[in-house]
């Protein structure tokens, strides 16, 4: 896990802990494109965090096979909330970012997160081919 917030990084290492699952989290700021790891990975997750120069280089990263989890907010029109309407995504915009002819679409949804946000989520497997 790579976050700049250290509560976020002790949260994780806690989680994963009372699991029994070993993980690794490092610091970083994903928004300097340096700082992004070079891959390719398995399986990338990103929650309600959207950069989209950042998010455009996500499906590169994956390795055939490897599944990206991205959960993040979405803008509807009217919407005044938490965050700024650069940072929500459009509608179909992530179907755009993992397209069909590259990724399998497991799942993909356009809705509300339980805290009453706009949010847009997408399960996709890059295929093998």
């Amino acid at each position: 896990g790579i976050d700049w917030q250290p509560e976020a990084l002790e949260l994780g290492r806690q989680l994963a802990s009372s699991q029994g699952v070993t993980c690794q989290f490092d610091a970083g700021d994903l928004r300097d494109p340096a700082q992004v790891p070079a891959g390719p990975f398995s399986v990338i997750l990103n929650f309600r965090f959207l950069q989209r120069d950042l998010l455009e280089y996500l499906p590169g990263l994956l390795q055939p096979g490897g599944v990206a989890l991205i959960r993040t907010f979405r803008h509807v029109d009217g919407y005044q909330g938490h965050p700024h309407r650069k940072h929500r995504l459009e509608v179909g915009e992530l179907l755009k970012i993992f397209p069909a002819g590259i990724f399998e679409i497991i799942a993909h949804e356009e809705g509300f997160d339980p805290d009453g946000r706009p949010a847009a989520g997408i399960v996709a497997r890059r295929k093998l081919t």
